[in-house]
C-alpha cells in the first residue's frame, strides 16, 4: 500500500505540486526518509518471521514493481552471504526491454563481508529502490532560479543495509566499504551537457537542508549516455551534470549533401548545355526548333547550377528558401520546355504533311512556347509558396517532404503529356513518311531520338539527385554524376553536332576554306545568310547587275546577295565582257527592280547553300525544322 501511494505521488502529473513546495526538494527528501523507514520495518518483520519459523531464509524477500517506484528487500545469513543486483539481469520492463537499461545497483559478496558484523544478529536485510522520475523532486537548486549548473540528470537509486543489533541502544554504521557499491545510471538529457559527477544524498535535519554530496562516490566510467559510479557508503545515488557546454559537439553534424562527383557532374552538364546555347546564338540559328533548343539548354543549365550552389545553403533560412523556390521553378520549367519540344515536332511533321510552305516564318509561333515554358511554372510555384506553410525542408534547400507531391505531381503530369505527344508524333510520322525523302525522315528520327533520350535521362537524373541527398550514399552520388554528365553529352550530340543548321554551317566553313586555298576572299558575318559557298550564284547575280548598270565589275561581283568572293587580279570593265555601250540608260530604267532581284538572289543563294552543304552528309536541311 505504501509503495502504491509513493508511486502515485511521483507521477509526472503531480510535477506542478512538487515544484510549488518550499524549500524546493524538501518534500522529496522527506519521502526518501519515509521509504527508508518502511524498508527498516519490512526488514525487521522478515527477521521476526524467520526466527518464528514462518518463512525460510530463501523466502525472506519482498519485491514490488510499479511505474515510478521499484522496491526489493531480502534477508541474508551472515554465514552464507551472496552478491546482490537490482534489477537483476534477466528482469524486463513492461515493454519487453531489459530493466537494467534504466539503471541498476550491484553489491558484491566482498563488500558485504567487509562490514563489521561482530556485534550483529545472524540475519540482516538489504533493500534497493529505483525512482525513475524522482530527480525532478530533488533538485540541487531552488526551482525559481532556473540554474543550469549541476542538475540531477539521471534516475535515482538507493541501497540500504538493515542490521539488527543485539541490544536496542547499540547502533551499527556501514561506511568505507573496501569493495564499493556499483551504481550504473543512464543520462536522461544528453543534449549539450558537461561536468558529470556521481553524488550521494545527505538528508536534511531540523533547519539543515538536504544536499547532494560528492564525498562518498566517484565516477569510474562515462559515455555521454550513461555513467558508472563506485560508492563507499550505502544511501541514495544519482549523477549531476551541467546542462550546457561551451565546447559542445552533439556528434550528429549536418552531412555534406554533395561530394566532388556531384559537383563535377552538375558542372559538366551545365557547361555542355550552355555551350549548345552559345553555339546556336553565335550562328544566329533562326528556326523555331533552334529557339526551343536554346531555351531548353538554358533551363537545364540553370536547374543544375541552382541545385549545385543552393542545396547546402540551409544555414541561412532566407537564402535557403530562395534556392528552394528557384530549384522548384527551374525543375518544372525544364519539363515544360521538353513538352514544348514535343509539341513543336508534332506541329512540324503534321504541317509539312499537308502544307509545303515554311511554317518558321510565323513570328508569333514562339509566344505560346514562352508562356508554357517560363510563365506557367512561375505561376504554379508562386501559388504553392503562397498557400502552404513550411515550404522547404529543414535539412536541405528543397521542398519539404510533406509537400513533395507539389514537386513530383506537376512533373508527372507534364511528362505524361510529353509522352502522349511523342507517341502521336511517331504515329503521324509513320503514316506520312512515304511523302518525304530518306534523308528527311532521318532528320525527323534524330529529333525524336533526342526527345526520348532527354525524357528518360532527365527523369533518371532528378531521381538520383533526390535519392543521393536523402540517403547520403557515395555510390548514389557517383551514379548521379554519371547520369547528369551523360545528359549533357547527349544534349551536345543531338542538339548541336547533329542539328541541321549547325551541320550546314560546318559544311559551309569546310567548302569556304577550300575556296580560300584557291585565292578567294570572303566576307563573314557569322550568319547563315552570309555564307558564300557557291560562286555560281554570285556570278549570276553580278551578271544581272552588270548588265543593268553597264558599269565595271569583277568576275564574281561586289558581294551583293549575301557574300562576296573576289579573285585577285581578275578585275575588268563591263565593255571588256562584251556588254554593248549605251545600255546604262536601260539599266537606269530598271533600277527599281534591283532590290527585288537582290532579295530573290539571296533566297536562291541560301537554298543553294543548304542543298550543297549536305552533299555526302547524313542529314538533309529541312527549313521547316
Amino acid at each position: 500500500l505504501l509503495v502504491n501511494i509513493a508511486n502515485n505521488l511521483l507521477s509526472p502529473k503531480n510535477q506542478a505540486g512538487w515544484n510549488a513546495t518550499r524549500p524546493s526538494g524538501a518534500e522529496g527528501d522527506s519521502l526518501m526518509k519515509v521509504m527508508h523507514e518502511f524498508a527498516n520495518v519490512t526488514s525487521r518483520s522478515l527477521d521476526y518471521h524467520i526466527k518464528d519459523s514462518l518463512v525460510t531464509i530463501r523466502e525472506a524477500k519482498v519485491e514490488v514493481i510499479r511505474e515510478n517506484v521499484e522496491f526489493r528487500i531480502e534477508l541474508q545469513w551472515k554465514y552464507n552471504v551472496s552478491s546482490l543486483e537490482f534489477p537483476y539481469e534477466s528482469m524486463v520492463d513492461k515493454e519487453g526491454r531489459p530493466a537494467q537499461n534504466n539503471g541498476f545497483v550491484k553489491l558484491t559478496k566482498e563488500a558485504i563481508l567487509s562490514t563489521n558484523t561482530s556485534g550483529l544478529s545472524v540475519f540482516f536485510g538489504i533493500s534497493t529502490f529505483r525512482y525513475k522520475s524522482l530527480s525532478l523532486m530533488l533538485p540541487t537548486h531552488e526551482i525559481s532560479l532556473h540554474s543550469k549548473d549541476d542538475r540531477v540528470n539521471t534516475p535515482i537509486l538507493a541501497l540500504y543495509f538493515h542490521m539488527q543489533p543485539l541490544s536496542e541502544d547499540s547502533h551499527v554504521e556501514i561506511s568505507n566499504l573496501t569493495s564499493p557499491i556499483i551504481v550504473q545510471l543512464p543520462i536522461l538529457n544528453t543534449f549539450n551537457i558537461s561536468n558529470p559527477y556521481c553524488v550521494k544524498l545527505r538528508h536534511g535535519h531540523g533547519n539543515k537542508k538536504f544536499r547532494w554530496s560528492r564525498d562518498a562516490c566517484r565516477l569510474t566510467h562515462y559515455t555521454g549516455r550513461s555513467g558508472l559510479c563506485a560508492c563507499s557508503r550505502p544511501g541514495v545515488y544519482a549523477i549531476t551534470t551541467d546542462m550546457f557546454d561551451d565546447n559542445w559537439d552533439k556528434g550528429d553534424k549536418r552531412p555534406h549533401l554533395m561530394n566532388f562527383a556531384s559537383y563535377f557532374g552538375c558542372t559538366m552538364s551545365a557547361m555542355m548545355c550552355l555551350m549548345v546555347c552559345g553555339v546556336h546564338t553565335y550562328l544566329r540559328t533562326s528556326t523555331s526548333t533552334a529557339a526551343l533548343h536554346r531555351n531548353l539548354s538554358v533551363s537545364v543549365a540553370l536547374s543544375q547550377l541552382v541545385f549545385m550552389l543552393g542545396i547546402n545553403q540551409y544555414e541561412s533560412p532566407t537564402v535557403c528558401q530562395v534556392f528552394a523556390i528557384l530549384l522548384h521553378y527551374f525543375f518544372l520549367s525544364t519539363y515544360s520546355w521538353l513538352m514544348n519540344e514535343a509539341f513543336n515536332l508534332y506541329i512540324v511533321i503534321t504541317y509539312s504533311a499537308h502544307n509545303s510552305s515554311d511554317i518558321t516564318d510565323n513570328a508569333g509561333s514562339m509566344i505560346k512556347y514562352y508562356i508554357l515554358g517560363w510563365v506557367l511554372p512561375a505561376i504554379g510555384v508562386g501559388i504553392f509558396v503562397g498557400t502552404i506553410d513550411n515550404y522547404r525542408a529543414d535539412d536541405m534547400c528543397w521542398i519539404a517532404p510533406d509537400h513533395m507531391w507539389l514537386f513530383i505531381g506537376p512533373a508527372i503530369g507534364i511528362m505524361s503529356i510529353t509522352i502522349l505527344v511523342l507517341i502521336f508524333t511517331a504515329k503521324e510520322h509513320n503514316e506520312n513518311s512515304y511523302t518525304k525523302s530518306d534523308k528527311s525522315n532521318k532528320v525527323i528520327n534524330i529529333h525524336m531520338k533526342a526527345l526520348w533520350t532527354q525524357v528518360i535521362l532527365m527523369t533518371v537524373v532528378w531521381a538520383f539527385a533526390f535519392i543521393s541527398v536523402k540517403m547520403l550514399d557515395t555510390i548514389l552520388k557517383y551514379l548521379y554524376a554519371m547520369f547528369t554528365s551523360l545528359q549533357g553529352a547527349f544534349f551536345v550530340v543531338f542538339y548541336m553536332l547533329l542539328h541541321d543548321e549547325v551541320r550546314a554551317w560546318i559544311k559551309s566553313r569546310q567548302k569556304r576554306r577550300a575556296l580560300q586555298l584557291q585565292g578567294f576572299e570572303f566576307q563573314d558575318n557569322h550568319s547563315l545568310d552570309s555564307f558564300a559557298s557557291n560562286s555560281l550564284i554570285d556570278r549570276d547575280l553580278v551578271d544581272s547587275q552588270s548588265a543593268g548598270t553597264g558599269g565595271t565589275g569583277s568576275i564574281n561581283g561586289s558581294g551583293r546577295g549575301g557574300g562576296a568572293a573576289t579573285k585577285s587580279g581578275d578585275s575588268g570593265s563591263g565593255s571588256g565582257r562584251g556588254i554593248p555601250p549605251g545600255t546604262g540608260s536601260l539599266a537606269n530604267k530598271d533600277a527599281p527592280r534591283l532590290p527585288r532581284l537582290r532579295e530573290l538572289a539571296k533566297k536562291k543563294n541560301r537554298a543553294q547553300i543548304e542543298a550543297s552543304s549536305d552533299e555526302g552528309s547524313d542529314c538533309e536541311m529541312i527549313s521547316s525544322v
